[in-house]
């Protein structure tokens, strides 16, 4: 748990299907009860679908969000005091047959990629501050310190229907690769490099165990779940560490030509601070003995911790400050054009 929050609203877990090992985090909103409601009848919803092997590693990923979005909305529907409440998901799968890792998200929630010295952030935020960037109105930079930086524009339960956005191809494993799936109690509070080096130097469980002690070190002001997986055995590679962003409609081949989050061509990593909140999940009890987990894998887990105070995740607050935003950036635009 945080620092400051009893309430529990993340959620995780693990489903083995023939030849591929899936894993996922979800972070809840909607008030006292709704957010941890949604989170763990997302989790309930993926270990059941995930289990079933019966399609391909997208198709399985999609069908189960899609399942688990309509049970948490028919819940709300059923249920008035949970009515609003929602949930992240970031799931990934690794192929053990094709060597290829599959993820699927849904919201804030994030999956990053360690290859080498190379850290990677293979999704991209549905909020709306990462549509204002994406639409140029605002800087990454900017976005970073934004007052409504939590206001989601996409969650499992919100409507009765949800988009699920993949990355642009399936990831060929490389031997080493370190993958990490978050909350933003994790992202949104400790610095991308940090949690990195803490990657490169540590195993995963070792290093989850790390970044639960820095988040709360931090204040630890909202849940954080962190979950940690490596591609077979570690691999040592020199060179100084750099952070990249994936961008819409980009490869990982061209993210990881592409300069460091933040640099222009030649720079080094941009060094930024913050905090999260980790524990770590046991993770026995996952089907090994068909060769899901390949030689040399671990897996370390970390337990959510709850939502900030004042997140403004599903907050009306956080909505009427965006509309409020927007009105004057509209406001001012017409002034410009118009004005004599």
């Amino acid at each position: 748990m945080g620092c400051e929050r009893e309430e529990n609203q993340d959620a995780y877990g693990a489903a083995s299907a023939p030849q591929v090992s899936f894993y996922f985090v979800c972070d809840g909103m909607g008030g006292h009860n709704g957010g941890s409601t949604a989170a763990n009848m997302a989790v309930e919803r993926l270990s059941e679908h995930l289990a079933k092997g019966d399609t391909s590693p997208d198709e399985a990923i999609e069908t189960a969000l899609m399942v688990a979005n309509n049970a948490i909305f028919q819940e709300a529907k059923r249920r008035p005091h949970l009515y609003g409440m929602g949930t992240t998901a970031v799931v990934l799968g690794f192929d053990h047959e094709t060597g290829r890792a599959h993820i699927g998200h849904v919201g804030d929630s994030r999956a990053y990629l360690l290859r080498g010295s190379t850290y990677v952030r293979l999704t991209r935020d549905h909020t709306l501050v990462q549509r204002l960037v994406d639409e140029g109105f605002i800087t990454a930079e900017a976005a970073e310190n934004h007052p409504n930086s939590n206001v989601i524009s996409r969650s499992l339960g919100g409507r009765d229907a949800v988009d699920v956005e993949f990355l642009v191809e399936p990831i060929t494993l490389a031997e080493g690769d370190v993958f990490l799936l978050c909350s933003d109690g994790l992202s949104g509070l400790v610095d991308e490099a940090r949690v990195a080096e803490e990657l490169l130097r540590a195993e995963p469980e070792a290093a989850t165990a790390t970044l639960i002690e820095l988040a709360r070190a931090a204040g630890g002001h909202d849940n954080i779940t962190v979950v940690v997986a490596r591609w077979g055995e570690a691999q040592s590679e020199p060179g100084d560490l750099r952070v990249v962003h994936i961008g819409r409609d980009q490869t990982l081949t061209q993210a990881l030509e592409a300069p460091p989050a933040g640099a222009a061509p030649g720079e080094g990593p941009p060094q930024e601070t913050g905090s999260g909140d980790t524990a770590t999940l046991d993770t026995t009890g996952l089907d090994t003995s068909s060769g899901l987990t390949p030689p040399g894998a671990s897996v370390a887990e970390s337990e959510p911790l709850p939502p900030a105070s004042g997140q403004s995740r599903a907050g009306v607050a956080g909505l009427i400050g965006m509309v409020a935003f927007l009105v004057a950036l509209v406001a001012a635009v017409l002034w410009l054009l118009l004005k004599p």
